[in-house]
């Protein structure tokens, strides 16, 4: 019996990464952009996707063109068309692709709404899914499937949204952020996580733009690692906890977290002592 294995890249959070694919030929097909915001008015908009394959063979892929929403736990999943879900005015060409080894491929969408659409967001998302299923080193068939997230805004774009709170559970080194979005389109927290050795966090001040200093530069006297806070999207209308496991196992108790970031254009900072 077959094992066979569905892989999305959903880039609609920026969560996941190629390199945690088993077919390596997928390692080298280079996707941009992998995320499209555009201004619905009455006319026709047409868009670009390029694909380029760095591998030695083919890849084949078909496109198709679904409805989208973010379930309570935070897990993407697709649903029907809606009367005013942007998917079911998107045309795709072609919807067949084949990527030779070497080559460079462009597939084309078209959006055309209807003339009067809702205020706020309008949601879809192009998947690129591998015709042929790829045999890993172990055995088991993966069939590679990229999405590509669109967003559209119609009209008056309000943004309105809430944090509720910002909890640092030390037991499980889990960050968790409680959003409340009460505008009519997405939102999310764009931010970063530092951490120090306890006692060695010299203020805020002292931090630079980005707590991700170069590789090449002298990191400061007890700091121990930073990185990117989940940056999963909260639709409008809803509430949600957005999780990130922070690399504090080594340190149960001795080490200072400081989170910086915005939400909406609003500046947000926490240290955890």
């Amino acid at each position: 019996m077959k094992n066979i294995v569905s892989i999305c890249l959903l880039l609609l959070f920026c969560a996941l990464s190629a390199h945690s694919l088993h077919a390596d030929h997928i390692y080298n097909l280079f996707v941009s952009p992998k995320l499209f915001e555009l201004k619905l008015g009455s006319g026709p908009i047409s868009e670009t996707i390029q694909l380029k394959n760095n591998s030695d063979t083919p890849v084949r892929l078909s496109a198709m063109v679904r409805n989208w929403t973010i379930d309570e736990q935070n897990n993407m999943k697709t649903v029907p068309s809606e009367a005013e879900s942007l998917d079911q005015w998107i045309v795709v060409t072609p919807e067949n692709i084949t990527v030779e080894a070497g080559k460079e491929a462009l597939v084309h969408f078209s959006v055309k709404p209807h003339a009067v659409t809702e205020p706020g967001e309008h949601r879809a998302i192009i998947f690129l899914t591998e015709s042929y299923p790829t045999l890993s080193g172990d055995g088991i068939e993966v069939t590679f499937r990229q999405g590509i997230g669109i967003y559209g805004y119609s009209g008056v774009v309000r943004h309105s949204s809430t944090i509720k709170s910002l909890k640092l559970d030390r037991t499980s080194g889990i960050l968790s952020i409680e959003i409340e979005n009460r505008g009519n389109v997405h939102t999310r927290f764009d931010g970063d996580y530092a951490i120090w050795k306890k006692g060695a966090f010299p203020g805020l001040k002292s931090l630079p733009a980005s707590p991700e200093w170069p590789h090449n530069h002298k990191k400061p006297a007890g700091f121990i690692t930073s990185g990117s806070l989940n940056r999963t999207p909260v639709l409008a209308g809803t509430s949600r906890t957005i999780k990130t496991l922070l690399p504090v196992a080594a340190f149960p108790t001795g080490y200072t977290v400081i989170v910086t970031g915005t939400i909406d254009g609003e500046k947000v900072e926490k240290i955890f002592r």
